[in-house]
């Protein structure tokens, strides 16, 4: 990905943030990145376009924090529990601190379907990976589905950091 691409989407996350995303128009966006309007769409073709890879860039995002979190754990337990407590509290954050999180939910659906798919395949196998278990293994599913639904209906951050440490404790140790 160029400095660029990856630039201007990262102006489109701040002013989506700002804004959120109905009001945002891609003028605000290329304002945001130091460039004009028709440069914005030679990278991308429409609103939708940039959401679209807004997404993919905070999904990595998320993966990158969780990640790091687990890097420096020793055990299997805690490599998982850092991973999902990082991974959750990043998207929670997201979803319920945002000023403008009811369109932030509307675009998971919308847009997201696939990508959130393809996103908890991608955890449930990071997650085995770090518990030792095989490819394929259901720990990994198990844990990405239930961090997901602990996501949802955590009342704040605190508790769901504490429910989903008690999950990975009680699926392995």
């Amino acid at each position: 990905m160029s400095d660029r691409k990856l630039q201007i989407k990262r102006a489109a996350l701040t002013v989506f943030a700002r804004y959120g995303l109905r009001k945002t128009s891609m003028e605000d966006v290329a304002q945001e990145a130091g460039i004009s309007r028709p440069a914005l769409y030679q990278y991308f073709r429409n609103k939708d376009d940039l959401v679209g890879a807004c997404f993919d860039l905070v999904t990595e995002d998320g993966f990158e924090q969780a990640d790091a979190a687990a890097v420096h754990e020793t055990s299997p337990a805690a490599k998982v529990t850092a991973f999902l407590v990082a991974y959750t509290t990043f998207y929670y954050r997201i979803l319920f601190s945002a000023p403008h999180s009811d369109e932030i939910l509307e675009l998971k659906t919308r847009f997201g379907a696939d990508k959130v798919a393809a996103a908890r395949k991608r955890a449930a196998k990071r997650l085995n990976q770090l518990a030792g278990k095989p490819d394929g293994d259901e720990t990994g599913i198990i844990l990405a589905q239930a961090g997901e639904g602990l996501k949802m209906l955590a009342p704040d951050e605190a508790t769901l950091v504490r429910r989903v440490t008690r999950l990975t404790q009680a699926l392995l140790t």
